[in-house]
């Protein structure tokens, strides 16, 4: 059925050719004969049937050899147009395998050149890292790889129970002693000279324990040696999953690790609020509008945690508000609509009832929407200074009075558009308040 459906327009031209004589001789009879005098006698019918086919014998096996013939040639050709489908087919499996087998073949080169240069860095990142040496008389010494090595930013923790405090040394080079007469347990924080964090672990009078921070991740397309160590995608140092062994030939008892782990928290919480981290937000603020809200945020949080010196908060804020005083007039509106002015009475009640001397801003304003810009500056640069030349207020009292004033800045600036500060650049001011901030040791 399917051949006679495919061939159907060949069959019915030959069934054409095969009726054609047959219609001529009817039509011929029917135009000679009287045709009210004709009868249908089924003999004569089939003797003038098979008599024409007689007659025209040779025309009828003519069309069956062209038949035949056209017929051939239409399956050999579709014969021919299938085996050359079939052929394409296997040519692109082919070359698809091939292609595939080319593209397996390149990925496992790549992975080679990944772990060799994984290896290759790994070898020179290691020529850096420090080993420690408790001797005889219980002093602990650093060997280096070279004797020209060393290592810097050197934190001594004296006690596996306290790790927050500890001895801070800024560098030291191969050979040198750290400490003497050290405990059972003890741990070493450092950077190495090409910017890798270290921790050493001394446990329990012997037991001892060499990690560094993995600062390169697994999906990494390029490994360059130079730049690996200020990669942005350093995984947080407060994961243990960040940090990997050295010096050692077998892997760490998971067991001991994880003691290891939960001992050296508030270390690992040091290495992680570095300075550098911490001003983060200051430091990739893209306009003026985020460096003043990212360093008003800042100064809240560092004044809280007392990791700040309060002069160089002084410092930065006095520069900065002599800056932003006599460029009001290009500042877009303040949004007063939604000031809360509640939040800030509040806040200048907190100041006057610390510093009696203060001058009330908000208090004095009959309508919030009166907010004058350029006087509002100068009160809070007067209370300012008024802050810090107090000498009778306590310790606690100032960082809490100079945290009221910063939150009344971050709300009246969080609603001011501060696009450009006149001939002041954007990257000198964010340089010089980067410059001058300054950490406790």
């Amino acid at each position: 059925m399917n051949k006679i459906k495919s061939n159907i327009g060949l069959i019915i031209y030959s069934l054409i050719l095969f009726l054609f004589p047959i219609i001529i001789e009817t039509g011929l009879y029917f135009l000679t004969c009287n045709v009210t005098n004709f009868k249908w006698d089924f003999t004569e019918i089939s003797k003038a049937l098979f008599s024409t086919m007689k007659t025209y014998i040779t025309f009828y096996g003519t069309t069956f050899t062209i038949f035949i013939t056209v017929y051939s040639f239409n399956q050999k050709q579709k014969q021919l147009a299938e085996d050359r489908i079939k052929e394409q087919e296997k040519e692109l499996e082919l070359k698809q395998k091939e292609q595939e087998k080319e593209l397996e073949l390149k990925q496992k080169d790549q992975e080679k050149k990944r772990e060799l240069k994984l290896k290759e860095l790994e070898q020179y990142k290691d020529r850096y890292r420090p080993s420690f040496v408790v001797n005889d008389s219980k002093s602990i010494i650093l060997i280096m790889r070279e004797e020209s090595l060393y290592i810097e930013n050197i934190k001594y923790y004296n006690s596996s129970y306290n790790t927050k405090d500890f001895v801070y040394i800024p560098s030291l080079k191969s050979n040198e002693i750290i400490a003497r007469n050290v405990p059972n347990s003890f741990y070493i924080t450092a950077t190495t000279i090409v910017g890798e964090e270290i921790i050493f672990g001394y446990l329990n009078g012997g037991t001892k324990i060499y990690k560094y921070l993995n600062t390169q991740t697994s999906n990494s397309e390029e490994l360059n040696i130079e730049d690996s160590f200020t990669s942005e995608a350093l995984v947080s140092p407060l994961s243990p999953e960040s940090w990997r062994d050295y010096n050692r030939s077998n892997p760490i008892n998971p067991n001991l690790a994880e003691i290891f782990f939960t001992n050296t928290l508030e270390i690992r919480e040091h290495i992680y609020l570095n300075k550098t981290n911490l001003m983060n937000e200051i430091i990739n603020s893209e306009n003026f509008n985020q460096l003043l809200s990212s360093l008003f945020h800042f100064f809240e949080l560092e004044i809280d945690t007392n990791r700040i010196k309060l002069p160089s908060v002084y410092s930065v804020l006095n520069d900065l508000l002599n800056n932003l005083i006599y460029e009001t007039d290009l500042f877009g509106d303040t949004k007063t609509e939604v000031l809360r002015k509640e939040y800030l009475l509040e806040k200048e009640a907190y100041i006057r009832k610390k510093l009696p001397d203060a001058i009330l801003y908000f208090h004095n304003l009959k309508d919030i929407n009166d907010f004058f810009m350029m006087k509002f500056i100068a009160s809070t640069r007067d209370n300012l200074n008024f802050l810090r030349e107090k000498k009778e207020i306590d310790f606690s009292s100032e960082r809490f009075t100079l945290r009221a004033i910063i939150a009344i800045l971050l709300e009246i600036f969080d609603n001011t558009n501060v696009s450009k500060l006149g001939t002041t650049s954007f990257i000198s001011l964010k340089t010089k308040i980067f410059n001058n901030i300054h950490f406790m040791d």
